[in-house]
């Protein structure tokens, strides 16, 4: 799952949904099909409805007619033409995993969960979760490479406000890698052998699969922890986590003491209207971010 703001129709959102990307009109809650068919998984080029994806986890929108797609378990990177609706191969062998660095068509991933931009380049991070690496795809050159091995399965990234390094989950905690020196730095402790729920010094804090990340202000890194059902606050300075609503199966609007949300996936800011979108099973609910934080699970229904 993963929301962005439509750069080819404002006022619309674009969204990842299991095998598919759809808009939403913001101002009257419709949602348009894009690309691939939410229910069913499988790999087949084409356009609109008639393309088929397995697990379409994060997108990066490279300007407004061109977006990269994360294909998860197909393994493989997908360029979609949005004058056409139309999606092609740009890197990988769908239907092949593995690892393999080199030109776009000859490279392998493992199950690539999320994309993001580095600035003012043509180069784009990957999270392959199941090589264990940040793979690195540039466009001018046409080359795929290893840029960091995470040791941990990486999911979720987020470029640092002043680019100097990238955040990465896993489903137990987040990691930073120097964007210059490649090195990697847990934030939290790389060494718990299980999933669970414990906020307090990062180093002690415990997650259960942090699958999205944004800044929430310099100081603050917002995370959704899905399998406990609540969002989670990184604070960089202190390096203390904290958590926003109540652990359960229930959607309760609320202050962020009492509030409970279900299954959280995707966050994102909009500063404009002083909220952070929540998409969550079934409805995308958002946090206040004005004043007191408190948290409505009725905003839009999907």
């Amino acid at each position: 799952m993963q929301m962005a703001e439509d750069l080819r129709h404002p006022g619309h959102l674009l969204m990842a949904e299991n095998h598919c990307l759809k808009t939403l009109n913001l101002a009257n809650q419709q949602t348009s099909l894009v690309v691939g068919n939410s229910y069913i998984a499988g790999y087949r080029e084409g356009s609109g409805g008639s393309a088929r994806f397995n697990i379409l986890s994060g997108f990066e929108q490279i300007n407004s007619s061109h977006v990269l797609i994360t294909d998860v378990y197909n393994h493989c990177i997908r360029l979609l033409d949005r004058s056409t609706n139309t999606t092609t191969t740009i890197a990988g062998v769908c239907g092949w995993s593995g690892h393999r660095d080199g030109p776009l068509t000859s490279a392998r991933f493992n199950t690539p969960f999320k994309i993001i931009r580095l600035p003012n380049t043509d180069r784009y991070l990957i999270s392959d979760y199941g090589n264990l690496l940040i793979r690195e795809l540039n466009l001018a050159t046409g080359q795929v490479s290893t840029f960091v091995n995470t040791t941990e399965k990486p999911n979720a990234l987020l470029l640092s406000r002043d680019g100097s390094s990238v955040f990465f989950s896993w489903f137990k905690g987040i990691g930073e890698v120097n964007l210059l020196t490649k090195q990697v730095t847990f934030l939290t402790s790389p060494d718990k052998k299980y999933y669970g729920f414990r906020d307090g010094p990062a180093s002690r804090a415990v997650f259960h699969r942090v699958e999205e990340m944004v800044y929430l202000n310099d100081n603050l890194i917002l995370m959704t922890d899905l399998r406990n059902n609540v969002l989670r606050l990184f604070n960089i300075r202190n390096k203390y986590v904290t958590t926003i609503c109540n652990t359960g199966n229930s959607t309760v609007s609320g202050t962020i003491e009492t509030c409970q949300m279900r299954v959280p996936r995707s966050l994102l800011v909009q500063p404009s209207r002083n909220r952070v979108l929540i998409g969550c099973v079934e409805y995308i609910g958002y946090l206040n971010i004005r004043g007191r934080l408190s948290y409505n699970h009725n905003v839009i229904k999907q």
